[in-house]
Formats: structure tokens, C-alpha cells, sequence
């Protein structure tokens, strides 16, 4: 497990294929790309950058699979990916 630290989410926990990922050359060159441009000029506070953006986006989606997940176990259904992966 890492733990990245997210300015709007706290603390992400990423489990290890997510963190090899974001161990990547490619995903690690999107801490130097602004998300707002020169907006951070006029409000100092906005300095948001697409890596933060992306965590923020996994904590998200992850956050909505686990509440399907749950949702299908509390229903009696069968596991919403099982027909993705044996795996999953």
C-alpha cells in the first residue's frame, strides 16, 4: 500500500498496482502540468496541478465501486465484476 496526500481528499491509500502506475514516468510527468493555467496569478490558492487531479479522480472512483460492491453484497447479487474477471 501507498499513501499520497491530497489536498482536497487527505490521505489516499493506493494499493500496489495502482501505485506502480503512478510510479510511472508518463503519470508522474502530470505533477508538472497546471490544471488552471495562470489562474494561480490571480488567486493564490489555485495551484492545481493534473497529478493531483488524477489521485482525486481514483479516490472518487474507487470510493463508488466500493459502495456498489456493498450495495450488490447488502441485495444478494452477484458481485458487480465477476463477470469481468475471476480476479476482481
Amino acid at each position: 500500500m501507498f499513501l499520497y496526500r491530497d489536498p482536497i481528499h487527505k490521505d489516499i491509500e493506493v494499493d500496489c498496482i495502482a501505485g506502480a502506475l503512478i510510479d510511472t514516468p508518463e503519470f508522474q510527468r502530470l505533477s508538472k502540468i497546471k490544471q488552471l493555467g495562470f489562474a494561480e496569478l490571480v488567486y493564490r490558492g489555485a495551484n492545481h496541478i493534473r497529478f493531483a487531479h488524477s489521485l482525486g479522480t481514483y479516490w472518487i472512483v474507487r470510493s463508488f465501486f466500493e459502495i456498489i460492491a456493498k450495495n450488490h453484497r447488502r441485495l444478494v447479487l452477484d458481485h458487480p465484476g465477476k463477470l469481468l474477471s475471476d480476479d476482481f
